[in-house]
């Protein structure tokens, strides 16, 4: 198999797509389709190859390996069907756009048994050739509009008449799937029927348009075309719904996941080569499925991927890649549970085509003029070219996705509809109405978790776990936020006592729970807006003491039980969880115990801390280094506390230490490797990768507490993202303007919508952070690892940063007022931006992962 990426949907589908890519890597071998390439036809190659392959792929069984049996099919899950297109997308195997494909749902829907008998077996087999021709001149997204007519034959069948353009693949096919108007006296969605037509008969003419980026797109005419009586696909006037249907259905996401991993791969590739042409051999933990584990060492020679703008930009594709396989594959999951939305489609296909544009975009800005050398998918490489000229030729193929197969535009209000309630009034129910202004805002009026976007979007999402924290939560109001952060410990104390005693120790039985109970406790508070200190003084604490085992077993006890109230100090001075360059040095004294003297900076309600968990750099002798991490409880003598208020309110302290005497009993861990500075795997990477550059028992408490806390907080902003769409929707329902509920404005649907695909993305990558957690800790997290949880902060912050834009910009200049209470929000995102490290602190750790993982070969 090849090392890229799949899209995760369980070991047998990987298993299979394992057999897919060998088999598809193996026929695509330059020597087999050299003979074949055929620009002007959009998958690359010529007629006769891809007819060829496709009866060979038809013979395995595979082109409806996930059809009901009872229709022929090899009845798999959705899943396989899924991960075959991902690789012939990945492949670029002609493979894609199949009559099964194209024509496969409403023909397995709606044909009649004879359609069936005479259709299905063939399309099974590779054996048939399909177009669809839905869209006119003068009718493209708004097909309700068509003129096409198809009217009814004194002794039986249609006589088919119009225009239809922009037509994948019409040259070549046998059958064409059309719409055409069969009964114009009834309202326009009620008079549309769908047809078979044979491209044979007489009055079929096929005439190429050629596209910018260089293959063909056809318009079908139909010039008085008779067709039999059973030519009627489904119910005749209900091609409407046949239609949406059969759209729909189209948008599975795999295909465009399949196309943009491979560009990711082949910009990943292009950028560590290194300049005198060598592939290099990376250090570092694969990333990708069957690389081999020991791949040597970095050649010699710079590689652009060294340029440090080059690999914040590909750390940023590849965080956007995440998004988007997650969106892919949350479709196929509810396919397989029988929940398939049209939001979640729609979702998909908005995700993935913008961001192949983005990444397209990156790749010919990354390969400077070389980039813009352009190439073809099959036959001779570009001389001079980049990835065979891959970078313009994507660059101009893409623009096509964001309008095929409906527009975005189309599918943002669709989004807004369905998932949101935001709805375009019809043009018969509109009236003038007097403008008005909500009397109160969402987010202070809502109780936590009514009407929220909680359930909507991560996998293994855990409703039982919710509940009890939106019940816990019932009380909560936000007016009562000012009052409880003036208090001296700057939150609810009676809420976090609740917290530990209910919530928290019904998860305590396996670590899965756990986890994932921290995800959803952290991101029901943050759509709550309540303060408390979950992911810094629970979550990470939490994870420290549960990867130091039996040393740190007493304080997780007391943590668990609320006796004792801890918080972790893991800033550097600049505000980053580096804790190599920890502000404190602890020196050996004589009687044994330590002297602890300097700074800890920007811990969070350090106020209400009796303990503080705390590295602190040996001073071991000269040239050697080494990690200390204590429990030092806050009344030691020589400590001092300094408290600050963040432009949140939220309380953040820094902790002044002068020779606090450390008892031998209070040192948690010590890692004492004595290497030199130099030799710090942090240094090497300008120490932004936050691994502690060590491997013991101290660095490993604090890459966990590190990572389970960036996942918490990842999960807060998300909940504080939804807060903020929230009261963005709630505004735009009660609101008039121009005579018109805001709602009405096409404009305000799509920021919403825009808002709703955030905070989906930012659920999605939190909860695969939740799982990598959950697959590995308290072992410590390899490269790869470290990238998913980084991946997590980033789009959670984005998401949360563009919410808040959103919602202000949505909600005009009453979300400027106090009484709004956006600002709440507001002011709770840009100060988790920068805990536990910015966006660029984690693309950087992402940076670091793509330098040291091999990247995926090419596959021919």
């Amino acid at each position: 198999m090849s090392w890229h990426e799949g899209p995760g949907l369980g070991p047998d589908a990987e298993a299979f797509r394992g057999q897919v890519c060998g088999w598809l890597t193996d026929s695509l071998a330059p020597a087999r389709t050299a003979a074949h390439a055929d620009p002007r036809d959009r998958t690359g190659l010529d007629e006769q190859f891809e007819r060829r392959l496709q009866r060979a792929a038809g013979a395995r069984g595979w082109l409806g390996i996930s059809v009901p049996t009872e229709l022929g099919g090899g009845g798999r899950p959705a899943s396989f069907a899924a991960v075959f297109d991902y690789e012939a997308a990945y492949h670029d195997a002609p493979l894609v756009d199949t009559a099964l494909t194209l024509a496969g749902p409403p023909v397995l829907a709606f044909a009649s048994p004879d359609q069936r008998d005479r259709l299905v077996g063939p399309m099974l087999r590779g054996e048939i050739e399909m177009c669809i021709a839905y869209s006119e001149p003068g009718a493209g997204n708004d097909l309700a509009s068509l003129t096409s007519t198809a009217l009814a034959l004194p002794g039986g069948g249609y006589r088919l008449s119009g225009h239809k353009t922009l037509v994948t693949g019409g040259g070549k096919a046998d059958v064409c799937l059309t719409v055409a108007r069969t009964n114009p006296a009834v309202p326009a969605r009620r008079g549309v029927s769908m047809f078979l037509v044979d491209t044979a008969l007489p009055g079929v003419t096929l005439v190429p348009r050629r596209t910018m980026a260089g293959y063909d797109l056809w318009d079908v005419l139909f010039d008085d075309v008779e067709l039999p009586a059973d030519a009627l696909l489904g119910t005749r006037d209900d091609g409407w719904r046949q239609l949406s249907y059969a759209v729909e259905r189209e948008r599975t996401g795999m295909f465009s996941l399949g196309w943009c991993q491979r560009l990711f791969d082949e910009v990943h590739r292009y950028l560590a080569t290194p300049v005198d042409g060598e592939t290099p051999a990376c250090v570092g933990t694969p990333a990708c499925v069957g690389a081999p584990a020991d791949v040597g060492t970095p050649a010699d020679g710079h590689r652009p991927l060294d340029d440090l703008r080059l690999a914040d930009g590909l750390a940023a594709q590849w965080t956007q890649l995440r998004d988007a396989r997650h969106a892919a594959a949350r479709l196929i999951r509810e396919e397989l549970a029988g929940q398939r939305s049209g939001a979640s489609a729609s979702a998909a296909k908005v995700l993935l085509t913008e961001y192949a544009q983005r990444l397209a975009q990156f790749a010919t800005e990354a390969a400077g003029p070389a980039g813009t050398i352009g190439g073809t998918l099959f036959g001779p490489a570009a001389p001079g070219a980049p990835a065979a000229g891959r970078f313009a030729f994507e660059y101009l193929f893409r623009f096509d996705g964001t309008v095929s197969v409906g527009a975005n535009e189309l599918h943002r209000d669709g989004i807004a509809a369905s998932a949101l309630g935001l709805r375009a009034p019809r043009p018969s129910a509109e009236a003038r109405q007097p403008d008005r202004v909500p009397t109160r805002p969402g987010p202070a009026a809502q109780r936590p978790g009514a009407g929220s976007l909680g359930d909507a979007g991560a996998p293994g999402d855990a409703p039982t776990l919710r509940a009890p924290i939106r019940e816990l939560l019932g009380s909560w109001r936000l007016g009562r936020l000012a009052g409880v952060q003036s208090t001296s410990r700057g939150y609810d104390e009676r809420l976090w006592s609740a917290l530990l005693r209910e919530a928290w120790p019904a998860a305590a039985a396996t670590s899965d729970a756990w986890l994932t109970t921290a995800r959803v406790v952290a991101e029901e508070l943050g759509y709550a807006r309540c303060p408390l200190p979950v992911h810094s003084g629970l979550a990470q604490v939490d994870a420290a003491l549960w990867a130091l085992g039996d040393a740190g077993a007493k304080h997780r006890e007391e943590l668990r039980r609320g006796t004792t109230r801890y918080a972790l100090c893991a800033h550097d001075g600049l505000g980053s969880p580096a804790w190599e360059r920890a502000g404190v040095i602890a020196r050996a004294a004589p009687d044994g115990s330590w002297r602890l003297s300097g700074r800890a900076r920007f811990v969070p309600y350090a106020d209400s801390a009796d303990v503080f968990l705390l590295p602190a750099r040996l001073t071991t002798g000269p040239g050697r280094r080494g990690l200390l991490l204590a429990a030092v409880p806050a009344t030691a003598a020589g400590l001092r506390l300094t408290t600050h208020r963040t432009l949140s309110e939220d309380h953040l302290g820094d902790v002044d230490l002068a020779e606090v005497v450390l008892r031998p009993d209070q040192v948690l861990a010590q890692d004492d490797t004595g290497g030199r500075d130099s030799d710090r795997a942090g240094d090497r990477n300008g120490g932004d990768d936050g691994d502690g550059g060590g491997d013991g028992a101290a660095s490993r408490a604090l890459a966990a507490a590190l990572a389970m806390g960036t996942m918490a907080l990842s999960a807060e902003l998300t909940g504080l993202a939804a807060g903020l769409l929230r009261a963005a929707i709630d505004h735009a329902r009660a609101r008039t303007a121009f005579g018109q509920p805001l709602a009405a404005f096409q404009a305000v649907r799509h920021r919403a919508a825009d808002m709703y695909l955030d905070v989906l993305c930012a659920r999605d990558a939190t909860a695969a952070a939740c799982d990598v957690l959950t697959t590995t800790a308290p072992e410590p997290l390899d490269d790869h690892a470290r990238a998913v949880v980084a991946a997590a902060k980033v789009t959670a912050t984005a998401a949360a940063l563009r919410a808040a834009t959103g919602a202000h910009q949505l909600c005009g200049g009453w979300g400027h007022l106090d009484d709004a209470g956006l600002h709440h929000y507001t002011r709770a995102v840009k100060a988790a931006e920068g805990q536990l490290g910015s966006p660029s602190f984690h693309r950087a750790t992402i940076a670091h992962h793509l330098r040291g993982c091999h990247p995926a070969p090419a596959p021919r």
